[in-house]
């Protein structure tokens, strides 16, 4: 039977699939620690060369290989797109890899690659294939449960001397110094704006998430939906951080982004340690971009297996996957560590990776708050955020607790992202963190404790580019038969306007330059050949405004 989503060749094409898949020349190299990985009974990352036989890329929203909100993301904050990405993985692939003794855990479209467990003496045999290019260990981490500080609450009266949109009770030492309360004030809570976490597990029966919208659960562990399957001990850590981020309990804890969307993956194993896998990790990341998310916060870290010198940018397999989420417009907010000077955890070395470090109330430095640089000398972390006893819901009804480490920090900044995203939907990736950096309260000097500094929303919501509103754009008529003409309300006089016409997979359709308040797109690809009806996204710059028009083309019989 062949799996969904996966492609099998044709009948004809059976000899030159067998020659590929037998090849004993070239074989992939096995490192070292791939094979003490194996030896161990750990899981192992096996990297394929290609994609299998060419297919059309073509509808890719219609084969639910990405939806139709994350084509629109990509198209409006991403790089240039790369279909190819989301292709499955070759099916035959999938099998000669199984009958060579790999048991399957995850597959990793963005990667080209799958990891699973496969005994010390069929390692060689995963290796002769030829579409097999690499055989890397899967990073662990093992590090002692957090340690709550039984005794903290926040200041007395902390954060009661001035009017604020919600009742904030414990949890407003920790809004008011990043500044969230302001923003609250401004009438931002996220709304709209869509949040995936990569966590435990997260116990939602609590009456702290009884207004949060979740729009999606995956159990990478058990292969499920159930993010709350487990004992507390497992479910401890991602119902704390998700507290900290989307909670809404007036008079008790209120969130950074009550109002967001958001997309829950459980990927962290917990036991007797802590003990955390980047395949699953890579696995619920694909997910959470799948779905359309335009923030992921991750309060995870892998170190096993890597030394300091992989922590480069572009090394490690969660930097990697981290990296092409952001080219595709997803912000990814990451935990810096807990590992003090002994350094970062990937993928918190990601150049476009947002990374969180912790602090006190007043913006210094924790002493277990991972220090950069990174291996090629990046300052790390970007930014700090409060991480000393920070208020938090626990998996108990009715408890709460100030808990510690850059776990917590992170889902604040993750929280004031979402806050500027709503206000602005056109920031990328690069913008956040850039605003970020530039308002923190290190930014004139920034260093390897705390980066740029102590976030402050309020200062970055007043630093957010001006003059691109996206509001007056127009495309008419909508839906069109033929010819399309595109508006805008400025007569463009220093400089010209631009518009693009993407698929809703985010692939380039037509681009095109006007002076002038409009312009006639004639249905057209580059090389002026008519296009079919369709959905399309028309994202219009012009020197004052900029924004993203969804086009309905209906072709005439």
């Amino acid at each position: 039977m062949v799996r969904p989503g996966h492609f099998r060749l044709l009948a004809s094409l059976g000899a030159a699939v067998t020659l590929i898949l037998s090849s004993g020349a070239n074989a992939a190299v096995i490192s070292p620690r791939a094979q003490s990985a194996a030896s161990a009974g750990a899981p192992v990352w096996v990297f394929l060369k290609d994609k299998g036989p060419s297919v059309t890329t073509a509808g890719l929203v219609e084969q639910e290989w990405i939806s139709e909100r994350a084509a629109s993301r990509i198209a409006s904050r991403g790089a240039a797109y790369n279909p190819t990405l989301d292709q499955p993985i070759f099916i035959d692939y999938l099998d000669a890899l199984t009958s060579a003794g790999l048991t399957i855990r995850t597959e990793s479209r963005w990667l080209n690659a799958v990891s699973g467990i496969v005994p010390s003496d069929r390692m060689d045999a995963l290796a002769a294939y030829g579409f097999v290019d690499s055989i890397r260990p899967v990073a662990i981490y093992h590090r002692a449960i957090d340690t709550p500080l039984p005794s903290y609450l926040p200041p007395a009266g902390y954060g009661l001397t001035k009017p604020t949109t919600f009742d904030y009770g414990n949890s407003a030492a920790q809004i008011e110094a990043i500044e969230a309360d302001l923003l609250h004030n401004r009438g931002l809570d996220g709304q709209g704006i869509r949040i995936g976490f990569l966590d435990t597990g997260y116990s939602l029966h609590l009456n702290v998430f009884d207004s949060l919208k979740v729009i999606g659960t995956r159990d990478f562990i058990n292969g499920d939906t159930d993010v709350g399957d487990e004992d507390s001990v497992q479910m401890d850590h991602g119902t704390s951080t998700l507290s900290v981020c989307g909670g809404y309990l007036p008079g008790e804890l209120i969130g950074v982004a009550p109002r967001a969307e958001y997309a829950l993956a459980k990927t962290e194993v917990m036991g007797t340690e802590t003990r955390i896998e980047e395949d699953y990790w890579v696995a619920g990341l694909w997910w959470i971009d799948s779905l359309g998310c335009d923030i992921v916060s991750s309060s995870l870290g892998y170190n096993n297996w890597y030394t300091r010198a992989d922590l480069d940018g572009h090394t490690a397999t969660t930097t990697k996957a981290a990296e092409l989420a952001v080219a595709r417009g997803l912000l990814v907010v990451n935990a810096a560590g807990n590992e003090g000077f002994d350094g970062l955890v990937a993928p918190a070395d990601g150049d476009s990776v947002l990374t969180i470090g912790a602090s006190d109330l007043q913006g210094a430095v924790a002493d277990f708050s991972s220090r950069g640089p990174t291996a090629d000398n990046r300052i790390k972390p970007d930014v700090v955020a409060p991480g000393v006893g920070v208020w938090t819901a626990l998996t108990r009804p009715g408890a709460f607790l100030g808990r510690s480490g850059t776990s917590f920090a992170t889902p604040l900044v993750a929280g004031v992202c979402a806050l500027l995203l709503q206000e602005k939907p056109s920031l990328s990736p690069t913008q956040v963190i850039d605003v970020l950096r530039a308002t923190a309260t290190n930014a004139s000097h920034p260093n390897n404790d705390v980066g740029w500094g102590m976030l402050r929303a309020d200062h970055a919501f007043a630093a957010l580019p001006s003059g691109h509103e996206a509001s007056g754009i127009e495309v008419w008529p909508n839906p069109a038969s033929d010819s399309v003409w595109i508006g805008t309300p400025d007569a463009a006089t220093n400089a010209p306007s631009h518009f693009d016409v993407f698929t809703t997979a985010g692939d380039p359709v037509y681009s095109g330059e006007f002076w002038g308040k409009s312009s006639l797109w004639l249905a057209t690809n580059e090389s002026n050949h008519p296009v079919a009806s369709g959905i399309y996204l028309v994202w219009v710059r012009t020197p004052v405004r900029e924004g993203l028009v969804k086009l309905a083309l209906i072709r005439r019989r």
